[in-house]
């Protein structure tokens, strides 16, 4: 085998990596140029031609490995910019298709969450329908062992947020079945005003100014809340506990901020109607 095909497979062998072959290939221009601009530049020098073809050689050799290094990282730089910018939009497009995913997910569970309570708030006790319509308004602290309300969390209607004490949790209703909660709420409470109406009749207004402030009404008729509840209903009725003369009067929750907002006019949560307001019997 010649000298110089034994040189050619070292190089070959040598040839690794793209780096390396920018760098041979850097290396032979430059001897190229070194020969055809330097060597006539050399020529006047008092030095024998094997020490002119080695500083030739060194030049050639030291400039084109620095400018094929030089080209080389130069390369590099680019390229991983180019993978990390290519990475980097295939990380983004995964996190939105994985969001996309999560939301669909979440959005699919919401609705079945939906369709179950509305098939079976009808056999809520009246406390857990109580605490879903308070949460509608604001977040509550509650007793997580207690059994109505571990059930509630159990099927997901509420979440817990912050654990305040053993068994007290600060917890907040299912975003999914809010708007439900407040809808049914508001038509139960349209529908006992409606059902307050028609019971107390012309009497529903009068019944309704006795909660205002300031009225003074005297010469009442003792009859018109005999269909008035000790509890529940609108406006409940009851004796005062120290057994002064007359009749405590009060809304049912929640039901004072409905009127206000359907009569426009400022209620007061109690009132105690005096014995002495009432019309004497003939």
């Amino acid at each position: 085998m010649s000298e110089t095909a034994g040189t050619v497979i070292k190089l070959l062998a040598a040839l690794t990596s793209p780096k390396a072959c920018v760098k041979y290939l850097m290396v032979a221009i430059s001897l190229y140029l070194s020969w055809l601009h330097l060597a006539p530049n050399l020529a006047d020098l008092e030095i024998t031609s094997e020490q002119k073809s080695l500083i030739l050689l060194l030049i050639g050799l030291g400039s084109g490995s620095l400018v094929g290094h030089f080209l080389s990282e130069i390369s590099a730089f680019y390229w991983n910019k180019h993978k990390e910018k290519r990475n980097k939009a295939k990380e983004e497009k995964q996190e939105a298709e994985d969001k996309i995913e999560k939301e669909k997910v979440k959005r699919e569970k919401g609705e079945a969450l939906l369709e179950q309570i509305k098939s079976m708030f009808q056999h809520f006790t009246s406390e857990q329908k109580k605490l879903l319509r308070e949460l509608t308004l604001q977040d509550k602290t509650i007793n997580t062992r207690d059994s109505e309300n571990e059930a509630l969390i159990k099927n997901n209607f509420i979440n817990t947020v912050l654990q305040v004490q053993y068994q007290s949790y600060v917890v907040t209703i299912n975003p999914a079945i809010k708007d439900f909660i407040k809808q049914h709420w508001n038509a139960e409470l349209d529908m006992r005003i409606q059902e307050f109406n028609e019971i107390h009749g012309e009497n529903s207004n009068f019944i309704l100014d006795l909660m205002t402030e300031g009225n003074a009404n005297t010469n009442i008729d003792p009859s018109i809340f005999e269909n008035l509840q000790s509890s529940t209903g609108i406006i409940n009725k009851g004796l005062d506990d120290e057994g002064v003369p007359g009749l405590w009067l009060w809304f049912d929750f929640y039901i004072r901020e409905k009127l206000t907002e359907l009569n426009g006019k400022e209620y007061l949560d109690e009132v105690f109607i005096e014995e002495s307001r009432f019309a004497k019997s003939a």
